[in-house]
């Protein structure tokens, strides 16, 4: 707070962010800066699956990098039958059904992408389009 006032009285510090590890806390949203708070999407079939499939992998496996970790989910994910899966698919169309419920106005905006962004051609001068 040194840097936006030299006293301490016009600091706002939230509570959770002193009160340990702050990965301890999730209520649905994430925050961006001081006054901007992000909700959450609920995650897909997949996601909550690989949630669930990842830890029981981490301890049998504690060695396993995780981009090998995601490529094993992936697959195992892919040869789940479909009576698995629909556990998973289920349990993501309540929480995407109770997100909307509790978000009605929501709508999804892509935010920025480095790569997407470079990738689109350039406009020169000249009036051609150059990739470089």
């Amino acid at each position: 707070c040194a840097m936006f006032s030299h006293t301490t009285q016009d600091c706002f510090v939230d509570p959770w962010l002193l009160s340990g590890d702050p990965g301890d806390f999730h209520d649905g949203f994430s925050q961006i800066g001081l006054n901007e708070i992000k909700v959450r999407r609920p995650q897909n079939a997949f996601l909550l699956f690989s949630n669930v499939r990842r830890k029981q992998l981490q301890s049998l496996y504690p060695t396993l990098t995780g981009s090998r970790m995601a490529q094993v989910l992936g697959a195992e994910w892919k040869a789940l039958p479909a009576a698995s899966k629909d556990v998973f698919v289920n349990q993501a169309k309540e929480q995407r059904e109770e997100f909307l419920h509790e978000h009605p106005d929501y709508h999804f905006v892509r935010g920025p992408n480095k790569k997407r962004r470079q990738s689109k051609p350039r406009n020169y001068p000249n009036g051609r389009n150059f990739r470089p």
